[in-house]
């Protein structure tokens, strides 16, 4: 038993010392670096020990996603600056437009301590295209979906007082008019489905579903004239009445 406690003291004594007061608060997990670009690097003090005046000088690597080591960026980083700027190369990406999963590394000689920073995002800022306004990826997928309509013809639209088009005299057009859309008529619900509370919205009616909805709508017309309530009605307080006025009178 008093082995036992003395082997504990020692790992305890030994987790101590490895412990240390650099604190990286850049990057967090939501960071985003673009590769080419100069990168900002930041850490705290926290109060622990070793304190970053006690340290000695840092080396500090890069990890990918895979955990293996890509590069080493500093080899005599003073833990005192409390901040360093770096540059991700766009070769660390593989080839690929964007990638998560990076983290940075700490690493002090003696005692051997390794801190990391938490995993982050470097972006290929060279894959975005040049000049212009930023890519709108709402604007792409409209015009994707747009163009999978089989039944739909739009005619082009320019703007008014738009650029004529080379070797063309003539004005840029004032008023643009659009070809109508044809847009395929939806199936006509089964007659068994129809019910008083069915909708059928009037965007979607074909011409069998209107013939449904009007014949639906003939068979309950129908059925209020033969309203037995009301027929009992005019005979008690309108048929029956007249015929004792006529009766009284003769």
């Amino acid at each position: 038993m008093p082995s036992f406690i003395a082997y504990a003291a020692i790992l305890c004594t030994i987790a101590a010392s490895t412990r240390a007061a650099l604190y990286p608060n850049r990057p967090v997990a939501n960071t985003v670096f673009e590769a080419g670009k100069e990168a900002t690097i930041t850490w705290i003090d926290d109060e622990s020990k070793p304190h970053l005046n006690e340290m000695p000088k840092l080396q500090l690597d890069l990890y990918g996603p895979d955990d293996k080591m890509l590069h080493t960026f500093e080899k005599d980083l003073d833990p005192n600056s409390k901040r360093c700027s770096i540059m991700f190369s766009p070769e660390f990406l593989g080839g690929g437009g964007s990638s998560s999963g990076y983290y940075l590394r700490f690493h002090a000689p003696k005692p051997p301590v390794d801190i990391y920073t938490a995993r982050f995002t470097i972006s290929n800022g060279a894959n975005q295209s040049p000049g212009g306004p930023p890519y709108n990826n709402a604007a792409a997928f409209n015009a994707s979906s747009s163009s999978a309509v089989t039944n739909a013809k739009i005619a082009p639209v320019m703007p008014a007082g738009g650029p004529v088009p080379p070797n063309s005299s003539a004005a840029p057009p004032q008023n643009i008019a659009m070809e109508p859309t044809t847009m395929p008529a939806a199936p006509a619900p089964a007659a068994g489905t129809l019910t008083s509370a069915t909708v059928v919205p009037h965007a979607t009616v074909g011409a069998a579903g209107l013939g449904v909805a009007n014949a639906a709508s003939g068979l309950l017309k129908f059925a209020g004239e033969l309203d037995m309530e009301a027929i009992k009605f005019r005979l008690v307080f309108i048929l029956w009445p007249a015929l004792m006025g006529i009766t009284l009178a003769l």
